[in-house]
């Protein structure tokens, strides 16, 4: 079963583009707080490290992709947030403390937000400019 689940997930990000990827990513990083912040409250220790780390490394992901060339200072603005995300899901995981997981949270939603409501058919940015850079397994940036 486990199996197939993992093959649909498989199919379908295969057809998203790069924001849809992006804003997946996020979605993730989002519910794996949530669920982690749900398991400190509950005493489930396990529970909160597991989803601490995946969310961890969602965030790792997105950093290990950001283009640098093609995305200059944004890239290098996401580079700061994604470093300081992992440190404070780390600090969140070794302390066991809900409240950092608390002000994680609001972050990344307002990043995911930012990323939402960016349109790459916007005329005033030229044509060679639009458009996001790279791919999920390679490098990634926005540039806008």
């Amino acid at each position: 079963m486990r199996k197939n689940i993992k093959t649909y997930e498989k199919v379908q990000a295969e057809g998203l583009n790069q924001k849809q990827l992006i804003l997946l990513c996020y979605n993730g990083i989002i519910r794996f707080l949530n669920g982690a912040k749900e398991a400190l409250e509950d005493n489930k220790n396990l529970d909160a490290h597991n989803s601490l780390d995946k969310a961890r490394k969602i965030v790792f992901h997105l950093l290990s992709t950001l283009n640098f060339e093609a995305g200059g200072e944004i890239a290098e603005k996401l580079r700061v947030l994604y470093v300081f995300l992992i440190e404070k899901i780390t600090e969140a995981n070794m302390k066991k403390d809900s409240e950092i997981v608390d002000e994680i949270i609001p972050i990344v939603a307002t990043v995911q937000e930012g990323w939402e409501g960016i349109e790459l058919s916007d005329s005033s940015i030229p044509k060679e400019k639009k458009g996001i850079v790279g791919d999920m397994s390679g490098k990634l940036s926005i540039t806008v």
